[in-house]
């Protein structure tokens, strides 16, 4: 029917949905409801809510912990030891648009790039649905974890990391960047090391 105006609504309920009918109008308008609406299982619902709210507390954590890990090995002198590190050979990374196939190719890429210093203003962490295993011997969740900061680059590093300045000096105006992350938990990680290696990284400056 055509588009009214209603002022009120009279509400039916049925076993079907509810109907509604404007007190000056023959017409009626119906809407269908899911019968899970009125599920009498409340209880699950929660326990299943509270689950998940654990489930993204357990990666927030995680990747607060990560990002601060890897961005500090990333702006230190000694990098292209360190920063291989959160990597598997299998990793996927993309730096920029420019595809970089496994650890070899990042150190690579690390010894012909100027020092950094990154400044993350902001990051999102999402659990990923399926990825986490419950019971006595419990797997936290893989994360999808995006990144918006700056970085400013300063001088080449020195063909000795040992030898290089402890403080950079940076020249370069700040650039903003996006960073995207696909983290796996490392179950053989040791004490003080990431309890997440990268599976997928793609870098993006912006403007």
């Amino acid at each position: 029917f055509t588009s009214t105006t209603f002022t009120s609504l009279d509400l039916t309920c049925n076993s079907y949905g509810y109907t509604s009918r404007h007190p000056c109008d023959s017409r009626t308008l119906r809407v269908n409801i899911n019968p899970d609406f009125f599920d009498s299982r409340p209880i699950s619902k929660l326990t299943h809510f509270f689950a998940y709210s654990s489930s993204v507390d357990i990666a927030n954590r995680g990747a607060a912990d990560f990002l601060r890990l890897y961005y500090r090995a990333y702006d230190a002198p000694y990098r292209i030891e360190t920063v291989p590190r959160f990597y598997r050979p299998t990793s996927n990374i993309t730096w920029n648009g420019t595809p970089v196939s496994g650890t070899d190719e990042l150190r690579q890429l690390l010894e012909a790039m100027p020092r950094s210093d990154h400044d993350v203003q902001s990051y999102d962490c999402h659990p990923i649905p399926g990825s986490s295993v419950p019971g006595p011997q419990p797997r936290p969740p893989s994360l999808l974890v995006t990144v918006t900061g700056t970085v400013r680059h300063g001088p080449p590093p020195q063909p000795n990391p040992a030898t290089a300045a402890k403080k950079a000096v940076f020249e370069n105006e700040p650039r903003v960047f996006n960073q995207t992350f696909i983290l796996i938990p490392d179950e053989t990680a040791a004490a003080g090391e990431p309890k997440y290696f990268v599976k997928a990284d793609s870098l993006r400056f912006v403007g």
